[in-house]
């Protein structure tokens, strides 16, 4: 008796398994010889099935049913392998050049694994392992570069070995290359609609294309194929493909010709399906011819099928290009305007901006630098949330990159850019895009002027400080730094920095006490550095150096003291404190001990004002209290320090912005010892009547105009006069006389706003000749129209007509009398005439034949009804008059001819046989 071993892999055994196993310990009582399972026939690399592989791809069916798992070959290092592989062999085919795809189908098995081996079957080296690189949860992997004549192993099993079952497997080569493997035999593509259609195609079997640009991106190494397709009239193009065989694939551009090509643009990843490219490209020529060039991404060697497809996108933004910039304003506040990058494309020529993960689909604007040189561009979210801008200067066609930015703004992931030292006059451009390119939409941005710096941003414009005192003020941030170390001995940075100065006024130790918190409260970061002794504050800022450091710290603290240990009286000291965290709060500092004291006599108490609130375009008085031995600077909005009148104490006259908003001004008290104290002062412009640009109104004669209903006068004292005479319009609800009248708009400020009307009355005549013509039927007559003054012109009927929308028509009318009606409009004013046209029909009846007796005669006019026409006989041939109509006895063809009163005519002929009979009379 032989006896089997039964491997029972389950734990728990359901009563049908119980009832077999059952069954065969009974069976092995009884004697029976009995065998094992059957293991597949291929479960080991030495007994592996061969396979052929073929240009086509022939799926043939197997098993890894109770196999087991493969000792001594090398793991295959993917898909989660756990036993029950089982094995294929073939060899490299002379037709592959090396290349081969090896490809599985889902069946019992949905979830496979799949490695490749070379060597022998009992000495096998791993070539590669595939998870899911086919269809679903299939492998899938391709080689190349394969020896020719060689054997590859094949091993395959189930994810995990916990659902094994069957399969299907192919293994192919690549035919010969598609017929648009070469740019000179390249498969031209549909004229673009705006529709995306993708077409199928494939790059197995491609070659290299040689003496063509390289294309530059997604690891092209060669099999591409080509395409062409001719450019419409918007000169746009979607050049999109879609995931097949090919999971991740390469595109590239081209122009010129098949034989010189030059490369417009290559992408790798950037279409919506998957790992596949896409490039939307502006600016192409219409009519010009480009070159599509597809290849399979040398890192995934996934050749095959995919898609493609060009299609005409909707228009780029009017700013989709550096020369087509949007100017933008620098203003004191933030006004966001809102703008789109949807449908953008990617700006080629222009240096990379950096940052944010630029992948096209920029905007652009422009901003011309006020005169500081400073300016702050800032975004806000819309449907894009995540942002980057970068800015250029130079010329649109010619841009050198300042700076780029991420993240900068305090609107979520939006960036914001802080430019200083920019020219005066010179023109930036702003590149907008979204990042990643993969959520383009709208967005806020604006531009603005910085707010004037704090008091002590500057050495030189450092503010006095007394010990008897405690000090707060705001902090700054986004304030660049001053440097690092060197002078400022132990601070690696110096960002946001306020200066302050002393001088002591008692010998002895000085302990200054800084504390930094934000907004809400909560600790911030803060450093500081403090110089000396100086003998005079004129010698201070000059004078500054690692040598006469007194005291610095960078610590991480939110609190400092700084400590001078042995001043003598009459010493300058200077202060510098700066935000390391650049976070919004507040500075407090005081003397918190020593024996030594400042003096506050040089702490000068410095006030200023102004005549406003004002109107744009007005001017504005400016004053400041008086200090004795002072000198005075001010400066504002437009660089005011640049004016003649910034020197004055009180200057008078002071041009503002004419855009409606606050706007700070300051004035700076200096003196001879080199202390100055500065005041700040907010000059509000408040906002007047807007009404716009002048513009025309066209009426018709006889009507009238309400000149109140074409601005928006709420709330506006308005006076109309006539311009330039400037009489007043006594009724401007109801104008009927042409001429320019002057609307002046007043707020309760006293702001005004004016505006010109120009009232056009249009008067319209109309003519049509001739007047109601009579014509025969089937002729036609050309109606000729005249007006003075209109442009647009309508006939109703159109029926006959040959322009029913000219002034100059020909009528062909079928009915006895057709009346035309033409309207004639010149803007809202139209007038009409009208035409009838009248058609004669001269109508006398068929042609007849007639037999009489000879020496009988016949009637003519008998034959046809003539009543209202002129008639006349005649013989034919020879047209000669036929004396008598009404009796007529020789044999002939005689024309009838009728005419109507208009001259219309018609014929008739009648052919009259006489019948001659012969009689012989005979008596019987």
């Amino acid at each position: 008796m032989n006896v089997a071993l039964l491997k029972i892999n389950d734990f728990k055994l359901p009563f049908e398994t119980i009832f077999k196993k059952c069954f065969l310990l009974v069976l092995l009582m009884a004697g029976f010889n009995i065998t094992s399972f059957a293991q597949p026939s291929n479960d080991d690399p030495c007994n592996a099935i061969p396979i052929t592989p073929d240009v086509v791809c022939n799926y043939q069916v197997f098993t890894n049913v109770d196999a087991t798992a493969t000792a001594g070959a090398p793991a295959p290092g993917c898909a989660n392998y756990q036993g029950g592989d089982v094995w294929f062999q073939l060899v490299v085919p002379a037709a592959s050049n090396g290349n081969l795809k090896f490809d599985t189908q889902a069946g019992g098995i949905t979830d496979l694994g799949m490695a490749i081996y070379r060597g022998s079957c009992t000495n096998l080296q791993l070539i590669q392992c595939d998870d899911d690189g086919g269809t679903g949860l299939m492998s899938q992997i391709t080689l190349t570069s394969l020896t020719v004549g060689s054997t590859i192993w094949v091993r395959c099993w189930e994810y995990g070995g916990n659902g094994n079952g069957t399969f299907g497997i192919c293994v192919k080569y690549p035919g010969p290359p598609p017929a648009y493997d070469e740019p000179c035999t390249a498969t031209a593509l549909p004229n673009p609609t705006t529709t995306c259609s993708y077409t199928t195609f494939t790059d197995e079997g491609a070659t290299a294309s040689p003496n063509v640009p390289a294309p530059g991106c997604a690891n092209y190494v060669g099999g591409d194929v080509w395409f062409t397709v001719t450019v419409p009239a918007g000169g746009i193009l979607n050049f999109d493909t879609q995931a097949g065989e090919v999971l991740d694939g390469g595109m590239a551009i081209y122009s010129g010709t098949c034989t010189a090509l030059t490369l417009i643009a290559c992408d790798d990843n950037s279409s919506p399906n998957g790992q596949m490219p896409q490039i939307i490209s502006a600016g192409l020529t219409p009519g010009s011819t480009i070159w599509i060039r597809i290849w399979s991404n040398v890192l995934t060697n996934n050749v095959g099928s995919f898609g493609l497809c060009v299609s005409i996108p909707p228009p780029p933004p009017a700013n989709d290009e550096p020369c087509a910039a949007i100017p933008l304003t620098a203003t004191s506040t933030c006004n966001y305007a809102t703008y789109t990058t949807a449908n953008a494309t990617g700006t080629t020529g222009v240096p990379a901006p950096g940052c944010a993960n630029y992948s096209g689909g920029d905007v652009w604007f422009k901003v011309v630098i006020p005169c500081d040189g400073k300016v702050i561009i800032d975004t806000q979210t819309g449907v894009m949330t995540d942002g980057g801008m970068a800015a250029y200067r130079g010329s649109c066609g010619n841009l050198q990159l300042i700076q780029c930015d991420d993240d900068g703004s305090a609107n979520g992931l939006m960036p914001r850019l802080s430019l200083t030292s920019l020219t005066p006059g010179s023109t930036i451009y702003i590149r907008v895009w979204e990042f990643g390119n993969d959520n383009p939409g709208t967005f806020g941005i604006c531009v603005t002027i910085p707010p004037p710096p704090p008091p002590g941003t500057s050495c030189f414009g450092g503010q006095p400080f007394c010990s008897s005192n405690t000090y707060t003020y705001n902090n700054s941030t986004n304030v660049p730094s001053l440097g690092s170390q060197g002078i400022y001995g132990c601070l690696f940075t110096t960002p946001n920095p306020a200066w302050y100065y002393m001088q002591l006024q008692t010998s002895g130790s000085l302990d200054i006490f800084i504390q930094q918190n934000g907004t809400g409260g909560n600790p911030l970061d803060v450093d500081f550095c403090l110089w000396g002794p100086f003998p005079t504050l004129a010698s201070s800022c000059d004078n500054l150096a690692a040598s006469n450091i007194v005291d610095c710290s960078y610590s991480a603290a939110a609190t400092e003291t700084a400590n001078i240990a042995n001043g003598q009286a009459g010493e300058f000291y200077i202060l510098l404190i700066t935000n390391y965290s650049n976070q919004p709060g507040s500075v407090t500092f005081n003397q918190s001990g020593g024996t030594g004291s400042t003096n506050c006599d040089i702490v000068c108490t410095l006030t200023s004002g102004n005549s406003g609130p004002i109107c744009p375009g007005q001017t504005v008085n400016l004053t400041a209290s008086t200090i004795v031995g002072a000198t005075y600077q001010w400066n504002g909005p437009n660089c005011f320090n640049q004016n003649a009148l910034s020197t004055q104490q009180n200057p008078a006259g002071v041009p503002v912005p004419t855009i409606p908003g606050q706007y700070v001004f300051w004035v700076t008290a200096s003196f001879p010892g080199g202390s100055s104290c500065t005041s700040y002062d907010t000059v509000t412009v408040i906002a007047g009547p807007a009404f716009g640009l002048d513009t025309t109104i066209n009426i018709c004669a006889g009507n009238s105009q309400n000149l109140y209903a074409v601005f928006d006068t709420t709330g506006l004292t308005t006076a109309w006069t006539t311009f330039p005479a400037g009489i007043p319009v006594t009724t401007p609800d109801s104008v009927t006389v042409g001429g320019v009248y002057q609307l002046v708009g007043l707020t309760t400020s006293n702001c005004s706003d004016t505006v010109l009307i120009t009232l056009v009355i249009d008067t319209v005549t109309l003519s049509i000749n001739p007047v109601n013509p009579v014509i025969c039927l089937g002729q036609s007559v050309t109606l000729t129209a005249t007006s003075n003054s209109a442009t647009v012109y309508s006939w109703s009927p159109v029926t006959g007509l040959s322009n029913p929308t000219n002034p100059v028509t020909v009528a062909s009318p079928i009915q006895d009398s057709t009346t035309y009606v033409l309207t004639a409009s010149l803007n809202s004013c139209s007038v009409q005439d009208s035409v009838t046209v009248y058609v004669e029909h001269a109508t006398t009846g068929a042609d007849t034949s007639l037999i009489i007796c000879s020496g009988s005669t016949f009637d003519l006019t008998s034959i046809y009804n003539t009543t209202g026409f002129t008639t006349s006989w005649t013989i034919l041939p020879g047209g000669a008059t036929v004396p008598t109509p009404a009796s007529v006895g020789a044999a002939g063809l005689y024309q009838l001819i009728a005419t109507t009163p208009g001259g219309c005519t018609d014929t008739a002929v009648v052919t009259i046989t006489v019948d001659v009979v012969n009689a012989t009379v005979t008596s019987t």
